[in-house]
């Protein structure tokens, strides 16, 4: 049985992987089968990349975009839209960073590290995505409010409401159309993790204890 120390033994091999054969995964033992499973690894990676630049980066950084014209385009004198604009500016660029340190975090090297360590690093990663960091969420709503505010600044758009019952009616739509978003959002962020994470954390934590258990074998 072979014993691998380092990644770097086959770095050249990991980098040039192509789309693996998504066979039911068994028994780890060492050899070809752990170049597999990398490869596997290395694939779910391509996929959450591709995940975040579609679903997550593009969406947001053209809604930047699209603020950010509309203001060049129409200047905003009333200074309670122009507030709550610039909330919700603040929001989706703070969350398009995180973004960004998301997408970074997925396709930095850790070649450095030891089989065991490299394996632990992508298990914990695969493991946030279970549910959006409170951070996000804090500043979703925050996103919300400024949304909120830009609406109520609108004397127009009040005015057509008529009354204080409308108003009130109309905001608490309105806070429930963007929780209803919210939920579905974060059950399909859910079932993504469920569908193509888990069975990645379940074969990484089985590889991480027969590595273990074969270390402690060698120490005997």
């Amino acid at each position: 049985m072979k014993k691998i120390e380092n990644i770097d033994d086959y770095k050249d091999d990991f980098k040039n992987m192509k789309i693996p054969d998504l066979k039911t995964f068994q028994k780890i033992e060492y050899g070809e089968d752990i170049n597999n499973f990398l490869n596997l690894i290395k694939h779910q990676d391509k996929e959450d990349e591709q995940f975040l630049l579609r679903k997550k980066i593009i969406p947001v950084l053209t809604g930047i975009i699209i603020l950010v014209v509309v203001f060049m385009i129409i200047p905003v004198e009333n200074p309670v839209i122009l507030s709550g604009s610039l909330m919700v500016l603040f929001g989706l660029i703070s969350i398009l960073i995180m973004f960004f340190k998301d997408y970074r975090n997925i396709s930095k090297e850790t070649f450095g590290l030891n089989l065991k360590e490299y394996l632990q690093n992508k298990m914990d990663r695969l493991r946030s995505w279970r549910s959006t960091p409170r951070l996000y969420n804090i500043i979703f709503i925050f996103y919300v409010f400024g949304c909120c505010i830009m609406l109520l600044g609108n004397t127009s758009f009040m005015t057509s409401l008529n009354n204080t019952q409308n108003i009130i009616l109309f905001i608490i739509l309105y806070v429930l159309a963007f929780a209803f978003s919210w939920i579905i959002g974060e059950y399909r962020y859910r079932r993504r993790y469920k569908k193509l994470h888990l069975h990645l954390v379940r074969n990484i934590s089985e590889l991480l204890r027969e590595l273990e258990s074969d270390d402690d074998s060698i120490r005997e």
